[in-house]
């Protein structure tokens, strides 16, 4: 499993949070104080069990690689009560660190590691017998701790031999494209992870625990369960804050501050609520990494430092200081909360924009538009007026975000208040597909797979848009959930992407970008799926067109990679394969046969046959209605 390290922390109601075992050795990167006041929260000696997720991050010795250290890390933390031990219980946590995110499936084997270490203790320095001795001071007897470090240290050291014997190399490695296929397009779970049954053996006494260790994670994704139940939500978070989840979004998404805060909650769940809202951008570069702080205090304040953090907070001091925050995140309240200083620069943001679009207009007033075109006495050609008109306003709109987004000003504001049409209509229909959904209701881990998939194509539609406008500032009209090319021409969604390209996050995107196009294997020179997919989903094509575009395919679309490629462009949530199906109805001839040739050679892989088998019953029987005639 790759665990590289293992910590044991507990409580000391005289030295505070404290680092008792740390194996195979001391972590290099950070301090004892800030590693155990990480592993026991605020607030961790009012819970009998909790889960956290933190990260440890590092530079290496040697600076010339540049190569940086982040460790993922599980922490399972729980309290024992205990007759005559000062405030009555001792509260320990046991966490490991890897820098591969399969560790967080090993949570019920910590727990039940942790039982252990706590029966270790029960059998010695807290026995029943030496709890009723009168002399609590003979508990502290030096050579008992002696032994007892000891015998915590082996078992500790057992724990970490444990969990790394659990091998998955066995199972099967995703390429890219495959993984993109079965965690976006398919979408359900079930095909994703690797069932594995571990034992746990401690004296004579063995325990078999059964791991669910998901492959196919992005980068920005992680995922673990405590009594099968997924922790980390996307349909909790929305079913929870409802339209204002759209605010977190654009708050990330705009590279503000955004912080978690609940001081009636258990610090896991404020956890989970923070890799929650970084689940809505699977595909992000660095987003995790470098601006991810799943927990903090007071006594680690490194978080302050990074540009744009999100972070997850218990101490209600946080929630009152409002320089601390962009964006307030109440889990108890259920409520989202802007920092004030930015609806007052929104509100003189305002008036300075009217002005200026007046002025823009009186200096550009010689150049005709699409509006003043019909009354314009200068013969000008219809497609240059048109040029001019929309490239004005893509002017205007990159203008006005030039001089109120960025991130060189402490107080730059993007309008993270502002919810475009698309974001609305995509929540809602969230809302209304999560609505009357509990954990425990049956196709729940279904339908947290489909969100996560429409959240997946959302936020890969404004990264494309912003990228397309680095090409090219005329932004090419696209089709987006099924919008007509003459509604809301360069507005809305432009708005996002270009307010992403002002921040640090869109620089750090763009050389991963670059690189990893989505079409590795079918050339883009040859078929541009993106605009294929648009137009098959929402123009009326005639019969030519049609024709050209599965000759394309049938002629360019062949490999399996090639194949697995174009499907991923497909994604079930947004109709599947519907639109090459339901050409198997169509009228012509030519068209039908075209069709069911090219849907034989998509079931020539395992992964095109599911989709076929997925099609509504009526598609399936014009499909094998064709099969059979050609």
């Amino acid at each position: 499993m790759d665990i590289e390290y293992i910590f044991l922390a507990e409580f000391d109601i005289d030295k505070g949070s404290i680092l008792k075992v740390q194996y195979p050795t001391a972590y290099p990167y950070d301090s004892e104080y800030s590693i155990a006041n990480l592993m026991l929260p605020d607030g961790s000696h009012n819970c009998v069990e909790d889960t956290t997720v933190f990260f440890l991050r590092g530079k290496q010795n040697t600076q010339s690689d540049g190569n940086e250290i982040f460790y993922h890390v599980l922490n399972v933390q729980k309290q024992k009560k205990y007759e005559g031990v000062r405030r009555g219980a001792r509260v320990k946590s046991l966490a490991i660190a890897s820098k591969k995110p399969y560790c967080f499936s090993l949570r019920d084997l910590l727990s039940k590691a942790l039982d252990q270490i706590f029966e270790a203790y029960d059998h010695t320095m807290y026995s029943k017998e030496r709890r009723k001795l009168d002399d609590i001071s003979e508990l502290d007897d030096p050579n008992d701790s002696k032994l007892m470090d000891d015998l915590v240290q082996t078992l500790v050291e057992h724990i970490f031999e444990t969990c790394n014997g659990i091998k998955i190399s066995n199972t099967s490695i995703y390429s890219e494209q495959e993984r993109i296929f079965w965690r976006y397009v398919v979408a359900k779970t079930k095909f994703t992870n690797y069932n594995h049954t571990a034992s746990f053996q401690y004296g004579n006494r063995v325990d078999n625990i059964t791991l669910s260790i998901p492959l196919c994670l992005s980068e920005n994704e992680i995922q673990y369960r405590i009594n099968g139940i997924t922790q980390i939500s996307l349909c909790r978070l929305v079913s929870t804050f409802k339209e204002d989840t759209m605010l977190i979004y654009n708050a990330i998404l705009y590279q503000k501050r955004v912080v978690f805060f609940s001081s009636q909650q258990l610090a896991g769940q404020v956890v989970n609520a923070v890799l929650s809202a970084i689940a809505m951008f699977p595909e992000m570069h660095n987003l995790l990494r470098t601006r991810t702080f799943p927990y903090a205090s007071f006594s680690n304040l490194e978080f302050l430092n990074v540009e744009g953090y999100i972070v997850g907070v218990c101490n209600p001091m946080f929630a009152c200081r409002e320089e601390y925050y962009d964006l307030l995140v109440d889990i108890d309240k259920a409520e989202v909360k802007v920092n004030q200083s930015f609806t007052e620069v929104h509100k003189e943001l305002k008036k300075i924009e009217k002005k200026e679009k007046k002025d823009k207009k009186k200096r550009r007033g010689s150049k005709p538009n699409v509006l003043d075109a019909k009354y314009s006495t200068t013969p000008v050609s219809q497609e240059k007026t048109l040029f001019d008109s929309v490239l004005t306003d893509t002017l205007d709109i990159i203008d006005t975000i030039g001089n109120t987004v960025g991130v060189i000003k402490s107080k730059a504001f993007d309008d993270i208040c502002y919810l475009t049409q698309d974001d609305l209509r995509f929540i809602k229909d969230l809302i209304v597909l999560i609505q009357f959904k509990t954990p425990k209701t049956n196709g729940f881990e279904m339908l947290e797979d489909l969100i996560r998939s429409k959240f997946y194509s959302y936020s890969k539609s404004i990264v494309d848009l912003a990228f397309d406008q680095e090409k090219q500032i005329l932004y090419q009209q696209q089709v987006y959930h099924g919008t007509s090319l003459t509604q809301d021409p360069i507005t809305d969604n432009i708005k996002k992407a270009l307010s992403w390209r002002a921040t640090l996050s869109f620089k750090h995107n763009k050389k991963t970008y670059i690189s990893g196009k989505r079409q590795a294997y079918i050339s883009p020179d040859i078929i541009d799926m993106k605009s294929c997919v648009q137009r098959l989903r929402s123009t009326v094509l005639n019969e030519e067109e049609l024709i050209t575009m599965f000759q394309l395919f049938i002629k360019h679309v062949n490999t399996r990679e090639e194949i697995l490629e174009f499907l991923t462009f497909f994604p079930e949530n947004e109709g599947g394969i519907y639109p090459i199906a339901l050409c198997t109805l169509h009228s012509s001839e030519l068209m039908r046969l075209l069709s069911v040739s090219f849907l034989r050679r998509i079931e020539s892989i395992d992964e095109g046959k599911l989709l076929v088998q997925n099609m509504n019953m009526f598609l399936l029987l014009g499909y094998d209605r064709g099969a059979k005639l050609y």
